[in-house]
């Protein structure tokens, strides 16, 4: 059931065209705000995370302190472990009266408009989004932009219906005729409802950000303010308050600082003539601060602490490459990713399946835009882990995590599916298309063949410089005429880089389908004199098992890793997958706790893995003066752009490397293309759960990578490059997609695949 409602809710937020539209207006435009805004702030980031950091280990106390200071300002402080206890003691206050309210991520929490409403009191909202998601009867769509999945057309329906009169699609004006509408509401009102950016507990102090003004007359029009905010929003000092407000303003929407920022630190008063005493002054006669608990504890107790250091910034939202797509429909009353923990923690594992656990694509963009640096991919793994330990998972995935977490098995099933893929499958071109209709596997999807032999087949478990030799005595025999001739059928030159030995981890991609990627590899690695360990042992990396919770199952593949590879005597572990590199690296040690001895030899692992374009640069830099340009005799003509993959820029913080890599090949000619850190959509199994989502997102890339007009596109990961070359082929068009590994061995002569 869980699973039908998300495909249904996929399906609303593929298929609603108008909101993409408003998606992608809004959005482009605070994406180019940040990134100019970002970096003149270099540490508030970091300065951000140390806050929300302290505050959260700390947060009893700061709840004590804050409730204790507000009180003494005659503040009224009520703290609602739950929503139920919240609604009662706000619905008491506010009777039947007429509420202006600001945007408040709380009340939405717990629903208080509606019950305010149910029980006959009118709520205006009067931030502008919210405000036309109200007129609408909507939902918001944004954390920040409530409205952008509305066009301006639609909107001046809307206030024409409300007002009476005809508006035109002019924002300027519908503006004005919210301003208008608004005015008469606020001077009326008998209550103000706003939320919190940041609660300062030495000061008591309330502060609120914002570009439109509504928040600053709600907060002192109405005679009675109520203010409703999670505990998570205590910090213990104004600075820290303030800290708080600039990094919702630079990350949210590209400011350097709010339009309006507002701090309330109790009733209005002033002095009399005298000065003996305290009068009411302008502002309002009571203010009214509810604490909301709900569900704050047990996320720290849970080991989701992380999720509480929000700010609600949206930032995650507008980098997300799932929400991008779908909008609302990803996530709960809280969108994207974080909602998803949330809901989790608050409602249950089965709300989180339907609000999109499985979509997470784990390609951390949203930690990388997100001020606090929240590691929400890693939550979600682990709710993942939860919700399979509960509820299992489908039989066909159940099945292929069991013959993937056996080196042995995978490789018996491989070699079988090698020999029989063409019962299944049909030739297109040099790769395959499904005959028969599977989960994952539309007709139109394009798959690599299986290799005839893997990689391990073809090679011995030490290849030598002078094993590796046949990998240029035998592309020459290609070449014909030119046998003997040709300087390729020379001996490789005396090595550069003498005594040295690597591991080599090929993952499955590589292994078993994209073994001309593993042959580029020994091919680089032995002209430059490196011997070259391929562990027998070595399996998949575990890290699709792991992020589909099968954690048993991938500490089973993990185990099998470790050992093959700490038996081998190389100083490094080279790898050539991206997805590979980042498991290995980090995500691998996640699965064994303190205190186990596995855990310990995954970080000594962990601590030895290098990407291939990584460790060619930073041997090329060490003393023995490897010349990665020295082996260089075959220029290629080529006007190439590169992707980033996800796991390789923001899993391993490998970014230039490739880019170096490519830029020394004499005759290439490097064309950077829009957005090349995004993602390209193949997240692994995501992409056969969710296939349609993944081509939209893919889709993006496609058109990047058209703008530059180049001839090839390269990206370091098997899994990018498998996604890209499906796309590239089913819109017919004729760039070809390259390992950077590849080229640089087709450099040095090597023919490869061609």
């Amino acid at each position: 059931m869980a699973n039908k409602e998300l495909d249904m809710r996929v399906r609303s937020g593929l298929d609603d065209k108008e909101a993409a539209l408003g998606r992608e207006r809004a959005l482009g435009f605070i994406r180019g705000g940040m990134r100019k805004m970002v970096p003149r702030y270099p540490e508030l980031s970091n300065r951000l995370r140390g806050i929300k950091s302290n505050s959260i280990e700390n947060l009893e106390s700061l709840l004590e302190q804050a409730t204790s200071v507000l009180t003494q300002k005659g503040v009224k402080v009520f703290r609602a472990k739950t929503p139920e206890e919240a609604l009662r003691h706000v619905a008491e206050i506010v009777g039947q009266g007429l509420v202006v309210k600001s945007k408040s991520n709380a009340a939405k929490e717990i629903d208080l408009v509606q019950t305010l409403q149910n029980q006959g009191a009118k709520v205006v909202e009067t931030d502008l989004g919210d405000r036309i998601v109200q007129l609408a009867g909507s939902h918001a769509s944004h954390s920040l932009a409530p409205a952008i999945h509305m066009t301006v057309n639609r909107v001046a329906e809307i206030f024409s219906n409300d007002l009476g009169r005809t508006f035109p699609a002019d924002e300027e004006v519908l503006v004005e005729a919210a301003r208008v509408s608004l005015r008469n509401y606020l001077l009326t009102a008998d209550v103000g409802l706003s939320g919190a950016n940041a609660i300062a507990a030495d000061t008591g102090s309330i502060i609120v950000m914002e570009n439109e003004g509504n928040i600053r007359a709600v907060t002192s029009l109405p005679r009675v303010h109520i203010a409703i905010a999670g505990i998570e929003k205590i910090v213990p000092t104004l600075e820290d308050a303030l800290t708080v407000v600039r990094a919702a303003s630079v990350f949210g929407v590209g400011q350097d600082f709010g339009t309006y920022a507002s701090v309330i630190s109790g009733p209005s008063r002033t002095f009399d003539l005298d000065g003996e005493e305290f009068l009411t002054g302008l502002g309002p006669e009571e203010v009214h601060v509810v604490l909301l608990e709900h569900g704050r504890w047990e996320a720290k107790e849970r080991g989701f602490a992380e999720t509480l250091y929000c700010i609600n910034c949206g930032s995650c939202l507008n980098f997300c490459p799932i929400y991008r797509e779908v909008g609302e429909q990803y996530g709960d009353k809280y969108l994207g990713g974080r909602g998803i923990i949330t809901a989790a923690i608050q409602k249950g594992l089965k709300t989180a399946d339907v609000s999109g656990l499985s979509l997470c694509l784990n390609c951390k963009n949203c930690t990388e835009a997100c001020p606090s640096q929240i590691s929400t991919p890693e939550m979600l793994n682990r709710l993942r882990a939860q919700s399979f330990m509960e509820n299992g998972i489908a039989p066909l995935w159940n099945t292929a995590f069991k013959v993937m977490s056996k080196q042995a098995r995978l490789h018996w099933y491989a070699n079988l599916g090698s020999k029989f893929q063409s019962l299944v499958f049909s030739r297109e071109g040099d790769g395959q298309k499904t005959r028969f209709p599977m989960v994952g596997l539309p007709y139109r999807r394009v798959l690599p063949t299986l290799a005839a032999k893997s990689f391990y087949d073809l090679w011995p478990a030490v290849v030598t410089p002078e094993t590796s030799e046949r990998l240029w005595l035998q592309d020459n025999n290609r070449l014909k005429g030119q046998q003997g001739k040709d300087n390729l059928s020379k001996p490789p030159v005396k090595p550069t880089a003498a005594n040295k030995r690597v591991t080599f981890f090929t993952g499955c991609m590589i292994n078993y389908a994209f073994t001309h990627i593993g042959d580029a590899v020994l091919a680089v690695l032995g002209k430059h004199g490196f011997t070259v360990d391929i562990p027998r042992g070595q399996g998949c990396c575990g890290l699709p098992i792991y992020i589909n919770g099968d954690v048993e199952k991938a500490r089973e593949a993990a185990k099998a890793n470790i050992k093959s590879l700490l038996d081998c005597p190389g100083e490094k572990i080279v790898v050539a997958c991206a997805t590979c590199g980042s498991h290995l690296s980090h995500s691998m040690i996640d699965l064994f706790s303190e205190g186990d001895p596995w855990r310990a030899k995954a970080e000594l692992v962990a601590a030895k893995v290098e990407d291939i374009s990584q460790f060619l640069n930073q041997s090329a830099s060490q003393a023995e003066g490897l010349d990665l340009s020295s082996q260089g005799n075959k220029p290629i003509s080529l006007s190439l752009t590169y992707h980033d993959p996800c796991h390789l820029n923001r899993g391993q913080g490998v970014k230039q490397a490739p880019r170096d890599i490519l830029q020394r090949i004499a005759g290439i000619e490097l064309t950077e293309m829009a957005d090349a850190d995004t993602c390209c959509g193949f997240g692994g199994t995501c992409s056969f759960k969710q296939y349609e989502i993944s081509e939209r997102v893919r889709k993006r890339k496609l058109n990047s990578i058209r703008e530059t007009k180049a001839q090839a596109v390269a990206a370091g990961c098997p899994g990018c490059l498998l996604h890209i070359q499906d796309g590239l082929k089913q819109e017919g068009m004729s760039v070809k997609a390259y390992h950077p590994v590849e080229l640089l061995a087709m450099s040095y002569g090597w023919k490869g695949r061609e």
